[in-house]
This record gives structure tokens, sequence and C-alpha cells, in this order.
């Protein structure tokens, strides 16, 4: 906890020198079909907040997420993930970036496999189209993984693509709706996200 604090005060003391905001996204997500972790269609909501501070074409952030599957018993399960990001191009109305993570998952169990905690990294590129200057739409490919080498990581890989757009209510707010797939060997979901990013 103290190095959360830590990195949220760096991010407010560097506001006078850099682009600083807070993300805030919610969504949910259902397992379409086979295969799913123990054969279920199960929900799974979920709630991120990423503190992040863009210095030129580079960005760090901090995602914070709590999640938890809609079944008796499920246990809440968090991440916490340091993301780089970086700006590739920008052609007109198109902008490129990719970015990239290191995390840990905490399940809140000791056992193995889906149940247990574990470090990942992660890749995802993604791009924008402006159609003007408060709307644009956005597509974006996330593939993580653990970092350890062993079956287990059928559990622990996933891929989600995201689609969807973006409105700016003004030069702070700016705000995100998107269409969610997520497939990885031990599931299959999809779902919807809302998003609210805040630039001080």
């Amino acid at each position: 906890m103290k190095k959360i604090v830590a990195i949220l005060a760096l991010a407010a003391a560097t506001s006078a020198f850099a682009d600083t905001g807070i993300e805030y996204e919610v969504g949910t997500q259902r397992g379409t079909s086979a295969p799913n972790i123990d054969g279920a269609k199960v929900r799974e909501n979920y709630v991120t907040v990423t503190p992040h501070t863009d210095f030129g074409s580079f960005g760090v952030g901090l995602k914070l997420e709590g999640s938890r599957d809609q079944t008796a018993g499920a246990n809440l399960s968090n991440l916490m993930e340091l993301q780089v990001e970086h700006a590739v191009f920008s052609v007109g109305p198109v902008s490129t970036s990719l970015k990239v993570g290191l995390g840990r998952q905490f399940n809140q169990s000791s056992g193995t496999g889906a149940n247990g905690d574990f470090n990942y990294y992660m890749i995802q590129p993604q791009a924008k189209y402006a159609f003007n200057d408060a709307f644009a739409g956005t597509v974006s490919y996330r593939y993580r993984t653990a970092f350890h080498n062993s079956t287990d990581n059928l559990y622990f890989e996933s891929n989600t693509a995201k689609v969807g757009v973006e409105y700016a209510v003004n030069k702070h707010y700016e705000l995100g709706l998107r269409w969610v797939d997520k497939f990885g060997a031990q599931e299959h979901a999809k779902g919807v996200e809302a998003g609210v990013n805040y630039n001080f």
C-alpha cells in the first residue's frame, strides 16, 4: 500500500510538467461457449483505476483492478500492473500506440492453476481514428501470460480484443464505451466496458 501511495503522490507532483490523469473503468463479461473454466458460462464484473502520467510520446500508469465471478463462494480477484505506453505514429486522423506491462494477479487463494497468484507480462497494441475533435473510434488487442513456463499457463494466458468509441466532453473529461472479447485456452467471454478518463 505504501508503494501505491508513493506512486500516486509522484504522479500528482509531476502534473505541472506532464499530462497527468486517472482512468476509471467498469465492465462485465459472460462466458459464451466452451472452453470455459469449470465448463460454466460465468459472468464476471470488474472495476479498474489507472493513474497515469505522459511525458511526450511516452506514458506510465499503474492499473489496479478488482473482479469477481458471479458464482457462489467465488473469491475476489485483484491485480496490480505497471504500464509503459509509447505513441508509435500519427498520420492524419489515425494514431497508434504500444503498451507493455508487468503485473501480479492476486486470487486470494494458496492453490495452483487458475486459483493461485501469479506474476505476468502483457503487450497491447492499439489504434485510434478521430472522426472529429470530439469523437473517435478505438481498437486494441491485449496478450497476457505468466512468467513461469508450465501447464498452468493454460489458465494464465489470455487474449482480449476491444472495439469502441470515445467522446471528449472537454479538455478534462473523456468518456469511452467498448465491446470486449476475451479468449484463451480455458475461457471465452464477451461483454461491455465503460470508462471515464480525467486529466488534471
